[in-house]
């Protein structure tokens, strides 16, 4: 969620000024962001099992649900150091569609999206790796497996905004 904020501001994806976006926008972000994973997480699990079968391989749901989890650890490094850190050098700034104000908090910023982006990758190499071990796949397999994964979470973020809309439309 917070990869998202970012880029779809810089993309032009959202229109939010910085006057609007505050600390409870952010908590409401990152608060749905780590319930939409999970329940993800949870969806992967049961999905896991008859896919590694598919694809040639065993899997607990058990065992999916940990190779998730396990992978998602580079994030801790998004939200404990980079998140302090925007805040601190851009600001709320960093989240809204209006360039930063000086050059400083522009580099930041771009640095920041490069070093989020690295951390997204490397989780979603980790679970590709993961998964392969864990299910017994070759690597081919296994990013078979991690699109599936990927379809369970689009799906799950789907509902959810689907919900929320429905409660807030």
């Amino acid at each position: 969620m917070i990869g998202w904020l970012k880029i779809g501001g810089l993309l032009g994806g959202r229109d939010v000024d910085p006057t609007q976006f505050g600390f409870a926008e952010l908590v409401f972000a990152i608060v749905t962001g780590a319930a939409l994973a999970m329940l993800g997480q949870a969806v992967f699990g049961v999905v896991a099992p008859p896919v590694a079968r598919a694809f040639g391989g065993g899997m607990p749901g058990r065992d999916a649900r940990i190779v998730w989890g396990a992978a998602a650890f580079p994030q801790v490094f998004t939200v404990l150091i980079l998140l302090p850190l925007d805040l601190i050098i851009v600001g709320p700034e960093i989240f809204a569609t209006t360039k930063p104000g000086d050059s400083i908090a522009t580099g930041w910023a771009s640095i920041s999206i490069a070093l989020g982006l690295l951390m997204a990758v490397w989780s979603v190499s980790l679970f590709a790796r993961g998964v392969q071990v864990v299910a017994h796949l070759g690597l081919l397999r296994a990013i078979g497996a991690v699109v599936v994964a990927a379809t369970c979470l689009s799906l799950v973020i789907v509902a959810g905004s689907l919900i929320l809309l429905s409660v807030w439309g």
